[in-house]
């Protein structure tokens, strides 16, 4: 298999893992959004004025039930694990135009997972090595390394999005890009194992 392929590949798995924790950080995080935005009641002078200003117990309760809540965390989690797994079965059966527009409809859906960015970054890159036309190549290469792009824009300090980024530029016949990405890695953290795969490249 091309060298790029591989590492394309080698990365599914990590790239999967990444999209879950970061799908259960934001149905985390929209569960205390919805506790926070419970009203409290307004400091009054007299018991009438206390009275009409506390909320009633029903819009204080309501859509907060810590039971359904959960059940509807486990729900989201559940179906974007699924739209995943879908996703790569078209993937390894070389659909990729379906693949991409599957990853495509998961971000649509979960902004806050800027890793599938991961995904659509390999699955470019993975489509280039199977174009015959030059130009063509070059597009699909260009739209990995905005994929990447996007990625670093919601997480400079991503190692694996950068790495990618670098080889991806490879590619493309872009050195320099790609000395450069591969010196960021480095750069950040010269001890880490990170910084030792982008020194090999």
């Amino acid at each position: 298999r091309p060298p790029e392929l591989a590492c394309a590949q080698a990365i599914t798995a990590v790239s999967r893992r990444r999209i879950l924790i970061c799908a259960h950080r934001r149905l985390r995080d929209s569960r205390i959004a919805v506790r926070e935005s419970i009203p409290t009641p307004r400091p009054c002078t007299t018991v009438r004025s206390a009275v009409t200003s506390l909320p009633r117990w029903g819009d204080m309760t309501k859509n907060t039930d810590p039971g359904a809540l959960q059940d509807k965390e486990r729900e989201r989690a559940r179906s974007i694990g699924d739209d995943i797994t879908s996703a790569e079965a078209l993937r390894k059966a070389g659909r990729y135009d379906d693949a991409i527009s599957a990853y495509q409809a998961i971000q649509a859906k979960n902004g806050r997972l800027t890793s599938v960015n991961l995904m659509l970054g390999a699955l470019y890159r993975e489509k280039a090595q199977q174009e015959e036309n030059a130009a063509g190549r070059q597009a699909l290469l260009g739209r990995a390394i905005a994929a990447y792009d996007d990625m670093l824009k919601a997480d400079e300090t991503n190692a694996r999005a950068r790495i990618e980024l670098g080889i991806t530029q490879v590619a493309a016949g872009d050195a320099a890009a790609a000395a450069k990405a591969f010196q960021d890695v480095i750069s950040a953290s010269p001890k880490s194992p990170a910084a030792a795969e982008a020194a090999a490249h």
